[in-house]
């Protein structure tokens, strides 16, 4: 085909309108071949043509149609380009041969030429989809598989080489955009699909993007912004900040609605946040023994600090871990350990991990150092890490936690889910602890020897909280962010069951009492506590748990506390055998669906909502709790009873009068049977009474 082919050639193709678009198809790839060597000038001219052709479509006389449209090609020929290649082309605009690919990526730039105002109808449309949830972070695309590889660590320059590979499904057809989630930490070397050409990719930084003179900034400015920039970073609608452009060879997969592999080689560099290197060296330059590095997090969405990802509780995948480092090193990483190979050089190994239960991103941590092994020798699925010289505190830590995970798994008539746990105790962590799915980081300031008695409490109970939250928050994920109290708060109220069985029911009460009065104090300053609001008019959009980037630490620790409370009203309320069936279902239910591994759809199973668990308590139960949800979760406050006796001697009784006060924030009136006990020299009481609007 070339500008010298009669008019009468595309006579048959313009004879309707279906055939005048397939006409218009082929000028499209007539451009990709004629400005082969600049992508941009190649992009450029695409649009102006598809304006020029969406301007005229209301032309009724199909021979000026196609007058227009030859125009239009004759254009691009004279002045752009003097030699295009040469295509076979059909009478009917179907069947095409290239003699040269197309370029590796379309570059969509916003166009600031003045050609722009000459069709502006045209480009307001062409802007319309960039807003549409359409682009939205994972909305169109499910993760069913990731591999991870971390190639080389600098720990001098504080630096990671990774590659990564996501085995992607598109939920609808026509979708030519995939969002993930990856900070600025993370510097994007190149993008490819399917072992194919680069791709286009655009990396936004939405955060150095916003006006950061919060003191010169009013209330109401400062919560609009800090909304933009959640709805911009939020996982589950945001747009997110890494958009990938899917290039055209792959567009028939994606129309088909099968499988494409996104293939991104990254480094991160000097991170901030997420992984954390600890590094010394001494006068010689000589490394110490406890340089290490390892990942950490504050809440379930910073994965994509150092790994483009899906960043969302609710995109469960499979992985492949791998990670390459000095012989002299150990990693530890996510999923059960596979094999350890040696390079040629005798210079470096790589550890192979699987994880082949499906987990979000936000449950794969590593840790890489110059660790020493301790297995357990009751319970060889148990494995224990620390640096050199600590082995044996770590030994008499870790005495008591086979007994753990025996103690959960009677509770919980269940076995643990995964066949293998890996604590590595390591330094300067920023948090006490750091639970990943078969992996848990703890601060090696809770080690402790044997000489020591008061560390041992408190470091058994936090290995309790690890271990319970393998259950809930790692194999059994929550739903989404504003539902985290929910899976956590089981996983706390799990650790004081245990904390009763290990230290007595002493300990355990004056636990509880701790707990009630930190909730109380809380709301008593700053109103009542909403567990899950109904509507967002019960939120409080400063410090609530809605969005990560809302949520203030001190808030969502007394979230948890409050959940354990809770979760203790509601044993008294169906009984402790209910209570531990309805965990129980919940459990079998996820294991079940973490088999189906070639059933993606099903792993929704394993994502704990409020609604889910309701309904599990009012199919085991039988009884309606609408009243006591509505009351304790949908709610805020507490009440507060004051309460004082007179002594009436002429009828002999002792009278009692209970009064609510609900002039402080955080109270609320309540209503409804009420106990009082009695205690005496001789026997002690409980008198049963119900409280009216009185």
């Amino acid at each position: 085909l070339n500008m010298e082919t009669p008019l009468w050639y595309f006579s048959k193709a313009l004879s309707h309108r279906q055939k005048v678009c397939r006409l218009y198809k082929a000028a499209l790839r007539l451009c990709d071949s004629w400005f082969l060597p600049d992508v941009l000038e190649c992009r450029y001219q695409k649009v102006m043509l598809r304006a020029r052709f969406d301007y005229y479509k209301g032309e009724k006389d199909p021979v000026k149609k196609q007058q227009l449209l030859l125009d239009g090609l004759k254009e691009l020929w004279t002045k752009r380009h003097p030699c295009p290649f040469t295509y076979t082309y059909d009478p009917y605009g179907c069947a095409y041969n290239r003699e040269e690919p197309p370029p590796d990526s379309i570059v969509d730039v916003d166009w600031e030429h003045p050609e722009r105002d000459q069709y502006p109808h045209y480009f307001a449309k062409r802007e319309q989809p960039v807003n549409n949830h359409s682009l939205s972070n994972g909305g169109l695309f499910k993760p069913v598989e990731q591999v991870l590889c971390i190639s080389k660590i600098d720990f001098v320059n504080h630096v990671l080489e990774c590659f990564t590979e996501i085995l992607v499904f598109p939920n609808a057809p026509k979708q030519r955009v995939i969002c993930l989630n990856c900070s600025n930490q993370c510097k994007i070397k190149r993008i490819y699909f399917n072992k194919g050409s680069n791709a286009y990719f655009e990396h936004k930084n939405f955060i150095e993007t916003m006006n950061r003179d919060f003191d010169e900034m009013p209330n109401e400015t400062l919560i609009k912004g800090l909304s933009e920039l959640a709805e911009k970073m939020d996982p589950d609608t945001g747009v997110a900040e890494l958009k990938v452009r899917i290039p055209p060879e792959v567009w028939h997969k994606v129309d088909s609605m099968k499988s494409i592999r996104v293939h991104i080689d990254f480094i991160v560099e000097k991170p901030t946040y997420g992984v954390r290197f600890i590094h010394n060296v001494d006068k010689n330059k000589v490394w110490k023994n406890y340089s290490h590095v390892y990942s950490w997090k504050h809440s379930n969405y910073e994965s994509r600090a150092w790994f483009p990802c899906f960043d969302s509780p609710s995109k469960l995948c499979l992985w492949r871990l791998s990670i390459t480092c000095d012989l002299n090193l150990t990693a530890v990483c996510s999923g059960n350990l596979q094999d350890v190979s040696i390079n040629d050089s005798l210079t470096q190994k790589t550890y192979l991990y699987l994880m082949n239960s499906p987990t979000p991103a936000c449950n794969i941590g590593f840790a890489v150092g110059n660790l020493d092994l301790y297995v357990h020798p009751e319970m060889n699925e148990l494995s224990c890490f620390c640096l050199k010289n600590y082995l044996p505190d770590l030994k008499c830590t870790m005495e008591h936690l086979n007994r753990v995970f025996e103690f959960y798994e009677e509770l919980l008539s269940l076995r643990y889910p995964h066949s293998s746990f890996k604590m590595v105790f390591v330094h300067d962590l920023p948090l006490d602890s750091v639970s990943y799915s078969t992996l848990a980081l703890v601060d090696a300031s809770f080690l402790f020897n044997e000489k020591v008695i008061d560390q041992q409490a408190i470091t058994r109970e936090m290995i309790a909280v690890c271990v319970a939250q393998q259950f809930y928050g790692c194999f059994v994920v929550q739903g989404n962010w504003q539902e985290r109290w929910f899976a956590e708060g089981l996983a706390l109220y799990l650790s004081k069951m245990y904390v009763q069985r290990t230290f007595g029911q002493n300990e355990y009460m004056y636990q509880i009492s701790k707990l009630l009065d930190e909730v109380i104090d809380y709301e008593k300053k700053h109103g009542g506590i909403v567990l899950l609001p109904r509507d967002e008019s019960n939120e409080d959009r400063v410090s609530d748990s809605s969005s990560p980037f809302f949520n203030n630490p001190v808030h969502a620790d007394i979230l948890m506390k409050k959940a354990v409370l809770i979760f203790r009203l509601l044993e008294f309320k169906i009984t402790k055998e209910l209570f531990y069936q309805v965990l129980n279902k919940l459990l079998s239910v996820a294991m079940l669906a973490s088999k189906e591994a070639l059933k993606p759809s099903a792993w929704m199973n394993m994502c704990l909502t409020f609604d889910s668990f309701t309904r599990c308590v009012s199919n085991v139960c039988g009884m309606d709790l609408g009243t006591f949800f509505d009351q304790w979760v949908h709610q805020g406050g507490h009440a507060e009873f004051s309460v004082s006796y007179v002594f009436n001697r002429k009828r002999n009784v002792l009278e009692l009068q209970i009064t609510q006060n609900l002039n402080r924030p955080g109270l609320v009136k309540y209503l409804g049977p009420i106990s009082v006990p009695f205690e005496s020299k001789a026997s002690s009481e409980a008198e049963d009474s119900n409280l009216d609007r009185r």
